[in-house]
Parts: C-alpha cells; structure tokens; sequence
C-alpha cells in the first residue's frame, strides 16, 4: 500500500473516531463532548448575515496558500491562549475584530479538518466561553462545496 493511502487512511481514523488525545499528545477531557458543532449552509448563511463570529486556527501559511473562509478571522492555533489573554484593545488591533465576550453564543472555530478547531474550543470553554461550536467540515468542506474563499 502507499505511504499516501496509509496517510489517507490514518487520517480518516483520527477525524472519524473520537478521542481523549488532543494534539502534543495532551488529554482532552469529556468536555469535548459539550463542543456543539454547525454544518456548511449554517456557516455560510451566519456568514452572509454577518451574525457570527468564525475564528480560523489554521497557521498563516496556509491562509496565503489556500485562502481563507470569507468574513472569517484568524488566530493561529498556538496564539489562542496568549490572544485571549490580551487586553480587549490589544486583541482587536492585532487581529481586526473584537474580542467575543465570553456569553456570545455565535463563536465558530475552524481550522483545516475540525482538529485544531477543537483544541482551540476547548481552550475556550476552560476559560468561560460556554457556546462554543467547531466547523467540523473544516476548510476542505468549504472548498469542496465552493465556498467564498479570498486570498
């Protein structure tokens, strides 16, 4: 078999069945059970309605090889902790939008699989933001189904 099938097929069993690991090896603990997630058509109408807040963890890089979701925000994965701990002034001149207060209920996470989204969202609910829901399409759905992408 090839290294790309076995890769293929690594993949498909980490995304498809869940787990207590999270990514660096790090136990995930069962609140990732209270993550809620959203599907394609409530992404993009919440997007066209400019009622939700979609923070993209991907790493910049792959923002400028692939784009980005349009109307999305990023905050690269390894920068979630220290962003939501700057100051609300702080966060929004470094990344261009406001800090969510921690009662929203319109937070989206993505990232390219639905991974890092949830390691991201449960970083948030562990500091208080209670309605976190994970894009679980990722990226790759929203590019397969023709999603608005910008470069």
């Amino acid at each position: 078999m090839s290294s790309a099938r076995l890769f293929s097929r690594a993949l498909v069993n980490i995304i498809s069945k869940p787990s207590n690991i999270c990514l660096h090896g790090r136990y995930c603990s069962e609140a990732a059970v209270k993550l809620g997630s959203i599907d394609f058509e409530s992404v993009k109408a919440g997007l066209d309605k400019k009622s939700l807040t979609y923070i993209d963890v991907r790493n910049r890089s792959e923002l400028q090889k692939d784009g980005k979701i349009v109307g999305s925000f990023n905050i690269p994965l390894p920068e979630v902790t220290n962003a939501f701990a700057m100051s609300p002034e702080d966060f929004k001149q470094k990344y261009g939008f406001s800090m969510p207060e921690k009662s929203a209920d319109n937070i989206i996470v993505g990232c390219l699989f639905a991974i890092r989204s949830k390691e991201a969202g449960l970083f948030l609910q562990k500091i208080g933001y209670n309605t976190i829901r994970i894009y679980n399409g990722g990226f790759n759905e929203w590019k397969a189904k023709d999603g608005p992408i910008s470069k």
